[in-house]
């Protein structure tokens, strides 16, 4: 878990979409999370527009999602990314930022699909595993 704003931030992991069991579905030795929600942003611009700039309107979402932090091969967690990895199978992510806060306000959850997955380490370090995830999906406040 992160620290962030005074909150623990905590990330949850299911291979199905049902309710966030804590801690069981707590992802261990996760130090660092980025979840980058993205937009396009289609140009809308007509060639005989004189104003001088881009007219954009919202086109579609998307989000990704990098977790680094100590590999265990005993965490359960961790072994539900590897087998949906293995597998080509999606899992389910939620994060929260702010736990305590109302419902809305707590972080983000959506499925995604683990694109990559990088378990390294060096002779005088420990083991460290990452993983980068694309959504499947519509992100949704909880």
């Amino acid at each position: 878990m992160t620290a962030i704003a005074g909150h623990l931030t905590k990330v949850y992991i299911r291979a199905d979409n049902g309710a966030v069991n804590d801690p069981d579905d707590l992802v261990a030795g996760v130090d660092k999370n980025d979840l980058q929600l993205l937009k396009d942003l289609l140009d809308s611009t007509d060639f005989k527009d004189t104003s001088g700039a881009h007219l954009r309107i919202a086109g579609l979402r998307d989000a990704s999602l990098s977790l680094t932090g100590k590999l265990d091969l005993d965490d359960a967690v961790q072994t539900v990314c590897r087998t949906a990895y293995d597998n080509d199978t999606s899992v389910f992510v939620t994060i929260y930022f702010n736990p305590t806060a109302s419902s809305g306000s707590r972080g983000y959850k959506c499925e995604f699909h683990i694109e990559k997955e990088n378990p390294a380490s060096s002779f005088d370090s420990i083991a460290t595993c990452g993983w980068d995830l694309k959504a499947t999906g519509l992100v949704t406040r909880v």
